[in-house]
């Protein structure tokens, strides 16, 4: 059922390629008091869970009205993360 989604989609083009996931994360409304400590505990599960279980399905992540304070946070953290 997914492949014949991407396939109708034209986002799977070649047949030997493997399908995955391109995951849109919508950050309108974010404040700094929505990502405390279990947020950021949950957010970690999610994706060491993604990345042991399904690491060649998340095939890009994109990021869209993110406030100001993430900018500064992702400097931060994006040589710690895979490549």
């Amino acid at each position: 059922m997914q492949e014949e989604g991407l396939k109708s989609l034209n986002l799977w083009k070649d047949e030997e390629a493997r399908p995955g996931y391109i995951y849109v994360l919508d950050c309108s409304g974010l404040r700094m008091c929505h990502v405390g400590k279990p947020a950021r505990g949950c957010a970690m599960e999610l994706a060491k869970l993604l990345m042991d279980f399904y690491p060649d399905y998340l095939k890009q992540t994109h990021i869209t009205n993110a406030p100001g304070f993430v900018a500064p946070a992702w400097r931060l953290f994006r040589p710690f993360l895979p490549s």
